[in-house]
């Protein structure tokens, strides 16, 4: 049986990390070992992740970011494979067992992800509306206590990188080999590191996907992923890099239309939080970066067209009130 690293990031997580270590504890196939990575936590992390002894192995560095979280614990680690859990998710019980009988099935995929299901927002009690932007893509289907009888896969290839990222990172389970061979997390992203790793994964290997939920995601309203003020300028910044001379994606033509995308997205995030002036921006300049092409699907296109008619008619309806005032 192949050895899994489990590696989980943690920071100012200890309210929930302990549901985390658990849930890769209580795997039907466990793994070899599980690291937790403190990425400079001021609250009570280390403890949490200290209460469970030996049972995994707990690492404390100043704080760097996700990214370098992550690649601490890869570098620490002795598995063959590697898999990724944050550390206020949770994984469903047989989610190694499923990954690691299709990695046995096809040798040549050098990393397995899945969908995941909500948990929940870390802001308890207060309605998370952008919590659905980021899940949008996945299907949200009932917890599953045991694996389904037919598992559905599908594989991604470097196209299917090319606008947005389609991984749940806290659903990876990545070869080591193929880590190192990728070029590691770069720890200059906070936030879409993911992305920019998951690319060029797929420019040097295989990727399945198991269309199941694998794990249970948590969203935080403030998370810097639902941020558009400090997500956009990362996200651009991992599409220029993907684009540029020395990328994976240079070459491919469809810049323009990633980054509309992103700005789409980031104008969904700010609609949703109220702030509708900058909703408003951003959308326009999602259409003045790419008008008519824009990302395969139904749902993209019908929702930035929602969302133009929405301040369309808000913006006619307040002239219409600004001019009735006038002729009071």
């Amino acid at each position: 049986m192949p050895r899994v690293s489990v590696i989980i990031p943690a920071y100012n997580c200890g309210r929930y990390l302990a549901a985390a270590i658990q849930s890769a504890l209580d795997q039907t196939v466990p793994p070899a070992e599980i690291i937790v990575v403190d990425d400079g936590s001021t609250d009570d992390t280390a403890s949490v992740a200290q209460s469970f002894g030996n049972r995994i192995r707990y690492i404390r560095q100043p704080n760097a970011g996700p990214a370098a979280a992550r690649n601490h614990g890869a570098q620490v680690a002795t598995g063959d494979w590697l898999a990724f859990l944050d550390a206020d998710d949770e994984w469903l019980p047989w989610r190694l067992e499923v990954q690691l009988a299709l990695a046995a099935e096809y040798p040549d995929v050098v990393m397995w992800c899945g969908q995941t299901e909500g948990l929940g927002s870390r802001d308890e009690g207060r309605e998370n509306k952008a919590a659905n932007q980021r899940t949008e893509i996945r299907e949200q289907t009932p917890t599953l206590n045991a694996p389904p009888p037919t598992l559905h896969v599908r594989f991604l290839s470097l196209k299917d990188f090319s606008i947005s990222n389609p991984v749940a990172t806290t659903t990876v389970l990545l070869r080591r080999t193929a880590w190192e061979q990728a070029g590691k997390f770069d720890p200059r992203f906070r936030g879409p590191e993911d992305y920019d790793l998951w690319m060029r994964v797929a420019a040097v290997g295989k990727i399945g996907v198991i269309e199941h939920p694998l794990a249970r995601y948590r969203e935080e309203t403030g998370s810097l992923s639902m941020d558009d003020r400090r997500f956009l300028p990362q996200v651009l910044a991992v599409l220029d890099k993907a684009y540029g001379p020395d990328g994976c994606l240079h070459g491919a033509g469809t810049k323009r239309m990633a980054m509309a995308y992103q700005y789409f997205s980031a104008s969904w995030m700010a609609y949703n939080r109220g702030d509708a002036p900058r909703a408003r921006i951003l959308l326009l300049r999602s259409f003045a970066l790419s008008p008519f092409r824009f990302p395969a699907g139904d749902k993209p296109r019908w929702a930035r067209w929602k969302l133009m008619w929405r301040y369309l008619r808000v913006t006619s309806e307040s002239g219409k009130r600004s001019a009735d005032s006038i002729q009071t």
